[in-house]
């Protein structure tokens, strides 16, 4: 992703999984929100989700973090702050729209951050600037089986998720220091050894 960052020739980068799509009205409805907030960092967008034959998923039974993040979905456009990054994920990386100077100002993707440096960097850019989203499904997701759900990645993901929320200041709305420093060696050492 930063070597994406470092050839794209626009001010604005589209981040996009090689097996997920946009929809024909995602770069129109990603300039308006822009226009319309023009100290934007990135703009989020919800998304379809699809099969590997790029049929709908219907899920019966949602998540605790599915239905809290619908209640922030309800809204057209919204702003997500640091607080929000607590108790659910605002934002994803897939569909992101991206500011490129912002991106590279705050340092970019810092893989040490394995396998949630996307999260950590999304947090990083609200930490700094103002970050938008969209309720419009303008992207269609494909969950298939691939590494992202084998049970390392998936341990991983929630070692680094815990962590990051003890970093954040709710009350204050910033990104602070952990008095737990060791629990990021920990997790990197972990991830060095294959645990």
């Amino acid at each position: 992703w930063n070597r994406c960052l470092e050839l794209a020739n626009g001010n604005w980068v589209l981040i996009l999984h090689d097996d997920d799509t946009i929809t024909s009205n995602y770069i129109e409805e990603m300039l308006k929100i822009v226009s319309e907030n023009p100290e934007v960092a990135c703009v989020g967008c919800s998304y379809r989700l699809v099969d590997e034959n790029s049929l709908t998923i219907e899920r019966v039974s949602k998540s605790i973090q599915r239905r809290l993040t619908d209640k922030y979905l309800e809204r057209n456009s919204y702003s997500v702050k640091v607080q929000d990054f607590f108790f659910v994920h605002p934002i994803n990386i897939m569909g992101l729209f991206l500011n490129k100077e912002k991106a590279i100002s705050i340092g970019g993707f810092d893989n040490t951050w394995d396998p949630t440096s996307d999260y950590v960097f999304i947090l990083n850019l609200a930490d700094r600037f103002s970050i938008r989203c969209t309720d419009k499904k303008l992207l269609n997701y494909r969950q298939a089986v691939n590494a992202s759900l084998s049970v390392k990645h998936l341990i991983g993901m929630v070692e680094v998720d815990a962590f990051m929320r003890k970093c954040i200041n709710v009350k204050k709305g910033y990104l602070q220091q952990s008095k737990d420093i060791d629990y990021r060696s920990a997790v990197i050492l972990n991830h060095e050894k294959g645990l």
